[in-house]
């Protein structure tokens, strides 16, 4: 069940003022900041003075209240956002690592291919495996450079992969505590 709001109208502008809403002397805060104090002096001329700022600090504490509640709100929601970005950033990194992870093991199974499988047969070509040149020698210089590489590519593959892993983790670790 919804409770009613009381609803009261500006002296000045006719604009309905709401119960939450600051009301003094019958006028809205615009019309007040406007035209309130003259008011409030040609009303109460013979009668002891108020003191307007005990009521306005009455209104800054309640702005300020509405202003921390509101800024409390934007970061419970900022911390929300936070949360369902690091949770599709770290599914990504792993979806990354697990990519770079198996680019990694072909690279290395390229690289000792390269250099188990070389075979240089002298009566029949088309049994060559690894083989760019006419001798041994030349062959297995080149193959060492492409075992290299290979192995070096794969290494850093899987560098990669362990550091997205580790990122993954952390943005994960860092959601839980917040």
């Amino acid at each position: 069940m919804e409770e009613k709001q009381s609803i009261q109208r500006c002296k000045k502008c006719g604009t309905d003022i709401k119960e939450e809403d600051y009301v003094f002397m019958g006028y809205c805060e615009e019309c007040f900041n406007k035209y309130g104090n003259s008011e409030v002096e040609k009303q109460y001329k013979d009668s002891p003075k108020i003191d307007i700022n005990y009521f306005m600090d009455k209104v800054n504490k309640e702005k300020l209240k509405t202003y921390k509640e509101k800024t409390e709100n934007y970061k419970e929601n900022v911390k929300k956002a936070l949360r369902k970005s690091n949770n599709k950033i770290s599914i990504v990194l792993i979806i990354v690592s697990a990519i770079l992870l198996i680019m990694g093991i072909v690279c290395l199974c390229k690289a000792f291919d390269l250099k188990n499988n070389y075979h240089m047969s002298s009566s029949y070509p088309t049994l060559n495996k690894h083989v760019y040149v006419g001798g041994d020698a030349y062959n297995y210089i080149i193959n060492a450079n492409y075992f290299t590489g290979y192995i070096v590519l794969g290494s850093s593959l899987f560098i990669c992969s362990a550091i997205s892993i580790a990122i993954s983790l952390l943005l994960k670790n860092s959601k839980e505590r917040n």
